[in-house]
């Protein structure tokens, strides 16, 4: 699933709490006969954005009990007409009714028990709103057609993480799968789409001109990865891979379609998923594959089995219109969304604890994928600054949680997807292929998608598949440290938060020692935290240059190495342990003469995560600020975007901080970096031509977006009004798609100018106020309030942001949207302290350059 990237609060995680809103294993189901009419027309049987609906639940007991009890929320049930019978057709007679609204349990009490070993049937009549305000359960979606400016309707569903439960009674816990049989009915100007292919049409008795669309059954699958479109969207079709492959198809309006729009992505999908069933060894086992572009999405897409959906800018391609940097950001989207067929849909994560089995599977295959297909677009370079280092800025705070995190309320059910189970998760499997080898991994992944094919797991269920497969290589002793496993050692990045900061320092001339203990920005750990920890040298001059591998052990205790005198070496070169590197101060300072003087003797990986470390070392006043700045002298030479894109962060924070205020520090600053970016953008002309085209266009975006953020005054800056015109645009989408992240772009540009921060702050938070009903839109302000915060940096932005927080609170809203202010809150004030501290500092070492 492409994720909101809300940050939850670890307070509502753990691992191993017996939990009262979990559901009993004393009946499982088997099957679910569904049967749903979506009323997008006035007509007499049925009122408006109505889903009446029947479902027959089939299922096993496996303990004798006298009460079923399943998940409804927010259903009319019609409980004059539930039924209960046994396999051969006995009915089962029933005392009444109960719920449990807290759990959102509906138990159906019988009068004698159900006995153990026999099957049964439960019959549920019942309504479900189209909700036109929620982006969950069923919901109405629109377009406003542009040649008629009429408006059409889309009634479709999002049922993760947990509400399967809004649209139709059912166990909606993941480990309790089932086959599906749906019918859809709907008017016969609309189509209707589900997981599986379209079986039959027949007309629908009760109401003229409506029909009933049935559907062949699904695999086994999780309630949350059903799906149910009823629409006039059309379609664009991939050629198929391989003789019956699969179907793949891209849906959006037609207006879309007809430019092309969903040629490029349909495409994809197809040659992504061919890709990964060869290297998988393992078959999509569904006739089809539909992508559809939605308008209003609550997410970037969802993996629902067969039928994936997607906001419409996260999936639309427009050749000559949709720029370099975009369709990689889409690529990656669709890729992601395919990987889940593997990881998430034929293998699921047995509770929501082990998420990211699914989430941070799937954000590493994502890259595995276009890395097999579209190589060109250097997926695992961009792997570097977007996943890696986005991991550890979340992970770096003593509010972070583990990877393995079991929520423990329902409403944190919704929080679990975060950076740690996407960004971090995707980080450890690429560091555990590494000391693994690739191919290892792969056979370990392969006997694990065969073995639990439509079941459930933990993570210890892919650990031992992953061992066995070390084992079976004969490489265990060469790969691991001894008397280790795969399991002891992924247990501690699992289990525990945060990640090491790995010094390093020479002792004498001829050794080097290795430390570790837990990062954690501006703060004092809070325990004696340690990993196993796999840390890859690269020895760049002496006499036996190369590199080596090294384990740091979980016990606390330094690692001496031998080394030349004359050896420079650098730790992590490819950024694939999970751990900053801490140098000492002469290292520093031979790095930085070492970049001034030749910079292509490190790589640009190297050169990123140099950057990358030392900059939030400084910002945790782990290092000077100056030893920081001095390795950006030479980035006027600097022509990869990797690297700009890494050190981005670091210096639109500095510049930040530095920005108000009655000095000329900010305009010291910004004239330097502006200058670097000028400089740049030369050398990027000149070597042109000896640079492939993609590395080209992602280095020119990158710096033709980086440039305004170091121009002070309003003419770098997009209209406050201009700009709050499309954050309303968002909230009432049209025919036209709503690109999120360049209104995202405004508001940060809006954010950096003083003089207009605090009113486009009070636009933003009465905006939000105004649709606090409206989860969609509430979340799009949200992600753009997301982006406002960091250039908070003094009291009165710290006054404004406790004050609306106060003011959400009294409107009750959700948990993940007040993380986000809660976040906010604490970077301000993080900023305010290091504008205080940092300031002089680099106002110091700015005077000294001129």
């Amino acid at each position: 699933m492409g994720r909101l990237g809300i940050f939850v609060i670890f307070a509502i995680f753990s691992v191993g709490v017996a939990q009262e809103f979990r559901l009993p294993r004393n009946i499982l189901p088997t099957s679910y006969k569904l049967e749903i009419i979506s009323v997008l027309d006035e007509i007499p049987q049925f009122p408006r954005f109505s889903a009446p609906g029947k479902v027959w639940i089939r299922f096993d007991c496996v303990e004798a009990t006298d009460v079923i009890k399943l998940h409804v929320l927010d259903l009319d049930i019609n409980e004059g007409g539930i039924y209960v019978h046994n396999s051969v057709g006995v009915p089962q007679s029933i005392r009444g009714f109960g719920s449990q609204p807290e759990y959102n349990f509906f138990l159906v009490n019988l009068t004698t028990a159900l006995v153990a070993g026999e099957s049964y049937e439960l019959y549920i009549p019942y309504t479900a709103p189209i909700s036109p305000t929620r982006l969950d359960g069923i919901y109405l979606d629109s377009y406003v057609d542009p040649a008629t400016s009429e408006t059409k309707y889309v009634s479709t569903t999002l049922f993760a993480a947990n509400n399967a439960r809004r649209a139709f009674p059912c166990l909606d816990e993941p480990d309790l799968k089932a086959v599906f049989e749906i019918s859809l009915g709907h008017h016969a100007k609309y189509h209707a789409l589900s997981n599986a292919h379209l079986l039959d049409t027949n007309p629908l008795p009760e109401i003229a001109t409506w029909i009933l669309d049935t559907f062949a059954p699904t695999p086994r699958m999780s309630p949350y990865l059903v799906c149910m479109i009823v629409s006039d969207l059309t379609y664009s079709e991939a050629p198929q891979p391989y003789p019956d492959a699969a179907i793949h198809r891209v849906y959006a309006p037609y207006y879309f379609i007809d430019r092309g729009g969903g040629v490029y992505s349909a495409n994809l999908s197809s040659t992504v998923n061919a890709a990964f069933e060869s290297y998988y060894n393992i078959s999509y086992p569904m006739s089809k594959l539909d992508n559809v572009a939605l308008p209003q999405f609550y997410y970037t897409a969802m993996e629902n089995w067969g039928l994936m959906t997607f906001a419409d800018r996260a999936l639309l391609y427009f050749e000559g219109e949709t720029s370099a940097v975009q369709k990689y950001s889409l690529s990656l989207t669709v890729s992601h969304e395919v990987s889940h067929n593997f990881f998430g849909n034929i293998v699921t994560c047995k509770w929501w604890t082990w998420i990211w089995l699914n989430e941070g599977w799937a954000t590493f295959a994502s890259h595995q994928g276009l890395q097999m297909t579209y190589p060109e677009l250097r997926p695992w370079d961009m792997f570097i600054p977007q996943i890696y280092q986005t991991a550890m800025a979340m992970d770096e705070s003593l509010n972070t949680h583990p990877v393995a995190s079991e929520p423990l309320t329902p409403d944190a059910i919704g929080g679990i997807y975060d950076d740690i189970v996407y960004e971090k998760a995707a980080t450890l499997i690429r560091m555990m292929q590494n000391f693994v080898t690739e191919p290892i991994l792969q056979e370990g992944v392969r006997r694990y998608l065969q073995k639990w094919q439509y079941g459930v797991t933990e993570q210890d269920d892919l650990f031992l598949e992953i061992q066995g497969a070390l084992d079976d290589s004969g490489q265990g002793s060469t790969l691991l440290p001894p008397s280790s496993t795969i399991k002891g050692i992924m247990d501690t990045w699992t289990l525990q938060a945060g990640y090491p900061l790995v010094t390093v320092w020479r002792v004498s001339p001829t050794q080097i020692q290795l430390s570790q203990r837990q990062h954690v920005r501006n703060e004092i750990p809070s325990g004696d935290e340690v990993w196993w920890v796999p840390v890859n040298l690269n020895v760049l001059t002496g006499p036996s240059p190369g590199r080596r591998k090294v384990w740091l052990a979980n016990d606390g205790v330094n690692l001496t190495l031998n080394v030349g005198e004359d050896e420079l070496f650098f730790v992590n070169p490819e950024s694939i342990g999970y751990f900053r590197v801490m140098y000492g101060s002469e290292m520093l300072h031979q790095w930085a003469r070492l970049l001034e003087m030749d910079h292509t003797k490190l790589t640009p990986t190297m050169r990123a995560k140099l950057l990358d470390d030392s900059f939030q070392l400084a910002f945790s006043g782990h290092i000077p600020i100056d030893a920081a700045l001095d390795l950006t002298k030479y980035l006027n030479q600097e022509v990869d975007f990797l690297v700009w894109k890494s050190v981005e962060k670091s210096l639109t924070k500095l510049g930040n901080l530095l920005r108000s205020g009655s000095d000329k520090t900010g305009q010291l600053f910004n004239d330097y970096v502006s200058a670097k970016i000028s400089y740049s953008r030369s050398a990027l002309q000149t070597q042109r031509a000896m640079m492939d085209a993609i590395s080209v266009d992602y280095l020119d975006q990158e710096l033709t977006r980086l440039g305004p953020y170091f121009t002070l005054g309003d003419e770098s800056s997009p209209s406050v009004k201009s700009t709050v015109q499309e954050i309303d645009s968002i909230l009432k989408p049209g025919q036209e798609m709503v690109n999120l992240e360049q209104v995202q772009e405004k508001v940060r540009k809006i954010g950096q100018n003083e003089a207009t921060r605090g009113t486009t702050w009070d636009l933003l938070t009465e905006r939000i106020l105004s649709v606090k009903e409206n989860p969609g839109a509430t979340h799009a302000l949200m992600s753009l309030l997301e982006q406002f915060c960091p250039f908070g940096n003094s009291d009165q932005d710290l006054v404004q942001v406790n004050q609306f927080i106060t003011s959400t609170r009294r409107m009750s809203f959700t948990r993940k949207h007040q993380s986000i202010l809660t976040s906010c809150d604490d970077t301000i004030k993080k900023n305010i302290h290091a504008k205080a501290k940092l300031g002089p500092l680099v106002k110091s070492w700015l005077i000294k350059r001129r």
